[in-house]
């Protein structure tokens, strides 16, 4: 008989496909619960992650050279950014914020339609 082997025991089978069943559950329950129920926290923290403010502990102070001229000093300055792939309607909103900016709403849509920089697109600096 050394050629015979054993079917392995219908108890074994049927407890190992449980024991994947209810992994699986759980694991369908945990995802469950973060993508539906705590999809609000989540989203929330990820604007926090994205918008950041940053304060300087202490301004800087006015540079002069040797005659006493001002050379630099410290200005507050905002930049408005545009993630391209994720707009839906470009025409629409390039007008709006060129309206808002005060700038070219067709060379801003043509900016923002350029294949090469559909990540990340600059649209103002120093506001």
């Amino acid at each position: 008989m050394a050629g015979r082997v054993d079917a392995p025991h219908p108890g074994r089978v049927t407890l190992l496909i449980g024991f994947v069943t209810l992994w699986s559950l759980v694991i369908l329950g945990r995802l469950m619960q973060l993508q539906v129920i705590k999809h609000e926290e989540f989203t929330q923290l990820a604007l926090k992650r994205h918008v950041v403010t940053r304060s300087v502990l202490a301004p800087r102070g006015i540079v002069y050279d040797s005659h006493m001229d001002e050379l630099a000093t410290s200005v507050r300055v905002s930049t408005v950014v545009a993630e391209p792939k994720r707009i839906q309607e470009i025409p629409r909103a390039a007008h709006s914020l060129a309206a808002i900016l005060r700038m070219n709403s067709v060379e801003l849509k043509t900016r923002m339609m350029d294949p090469s920089r559909q990540t990340f697109q600059i649209v103002k600096r120093r506001i």
